[in-house]
């Protein structure tokens, strides 16, 4: 499994986030949220927007014992005012090992995320920088079956 080590600046994401447990449900719960965040049409509300025509999935946090919380969202100005029921994300910038999932969604992102965590990760001589949230970058054509996805995993030495 091939990585890109990348160096990002700090960024900003406005957004909505879900909670739960971490349990196999989380992926169902993931995908249901990405299917009403579609539904109401959610991108249209945030003002602000830098002109990145690509929608982010933030991983928050995640603990086997709190469990996990996901945003999706997308990259805004410092100044942008959040819109009912949004809120802001300021993301540190860093070192963060990218992968590209290819294919259909969300079984291609699924099984990347598990094969970077799994093999990329215990082999690389890098660590999980738990301190920022790693994330999905997806085009705006997120659910065709030819997608490609980036998996952006917030690592250090």
């Amino acid at each position: 499994m091939e990585a890109k080590l990348v160096e990002k600046g700090e960024f900003r994401v406005m957004g909505r986030a879900v909670s739960g447990p971490k349990t196999e449900d989380a992926s169902r719960m993931i995908g249901a949220f990405w299917q009403e965040w579609i539904a109401k049409k959610e991108c249209g509300r945030i003002t602000g927007q830098t002109g990145e025509r690509a929608l982010y999935g933030l991983c928050l946090g995640w603990s086997p014992d709190c469990g996990f919380t996901y945003m999706i969202g997308r990259p805004v100005t410092q100044q942008a005012d959040a819109p009912a029921g949004m809120a802001p994300c300021s993301v540190a910038g860093g070192t963060y090992a990218v992968f590209v999932a290819r294919g259909p969604v969300p079984e291609a992102i699924q099984a990347t995320w598990q094969r970077a965590m799994q093999e990329w990760l215990p082999e690389s001589g890098w660590q999980m920088d738990m301190s920022r949230p790693s994330f999905e970058r997806y085009d705006e054509d997120r659910f065709c079956n030819n997608n490609e996805t980036e998996i952006w995993l917030a690592v250090s030495k």
